[in-house]
């Protein structure tokens, strides 16, 4: 990969002029913006939650860590395919002037920024796996975003992957991301809750029914 690279680098440097018989739309510009900006955020989110659990859990921290599962490349790999297919058929996806592009991003900035908002007040209680069992450093955070939002680190990913699919105009895509990943929180907040009034009793019941999830149809 790094030869073809370098082979196309160096070709294009001795020939530029071929540069000027490729036309680019605006609406091809923007398609490069859109994947590129998928990209981006991807990326960005996967490191920082590896590099946030590394903080605060040396210890178990690995590549799983990064959150890539087999799931999640599937489902990004379907909005991808959606969106490409699409833009083949109607190119108006990649208009640069629509309001919904700008949405996505919108809602990506408020998903990522609650996610991390969640990881960063939680410190070491906040893990990628339900904890059943209380440890020393496990305690019931109720203050900075979670006085506002239950389990604010799920409504984050869930608006974060929804925007992401709004932003490239998937249809299709917005729907079952939302479907999949509702039913997936609706699910394992139940499970997770159980675990948390074990630990935690009467005051996790208290807070539980005064802090909403902002998550529709789950209290």
């Amino acid at each position: 990969m790094g030869n073809i690279i370098h082979f196309l680098i160096t070709y294009l440097a001795k020939h530029p002029s071929i540069l000027n018989t490729i036309n680019f739309s605006k609406m091809d510009v923007m398609m490069c913006v859109q994947l590129l900006s998928l990209i981006f955020v991807l990326t960005t989110y996967s490191c920082a939650e590896y590099i946030i659990h590394k903080i605060h859990h040396p210890d178990t921290t690995e590549v799983n860590s990064f959150l890539i599962t087999k799931d999640y490349l599937i489902a990004y790999t379907c909005g991808v395919v959606e969106y490409l297919i699409e833009r083949y058929f109607w190119p108006s996806k990649s208009d640069p002037h629509s309001i919904m592009i700008y949405i996505g991003y919108a809602l990506i900035a408020v998903g990522l920024y609650i996610r991390f908002a969640a990881i960063i007040t939680a410190g070491k209680s906040f893990t990628h796996l339900v904890q059943l069992r209380k440890t020393k450093d496990h305690v019931l955070i109720t203050h900075g975003i979670y006085k506002y939002i239950r389990h604010p680190g799920y409504l984050g990913f869930l608006i974060f992957a929804v925007g992401t699919q709004i932003m490239l105009k998937n249809f299709f895509s917005v729907i079952g991301f939302y479907i999949v990943l509702w039913n997936f929180f609706n699910r394992r907040i139940a499970y997770e809750e159980r675990g948390l009034i074990d630990m935690f009793g009467q005051e996790y019941r208290d807070y539980r029914d005064r802090t909403p999830t902002w998550i529709p149809f789950i209290k």
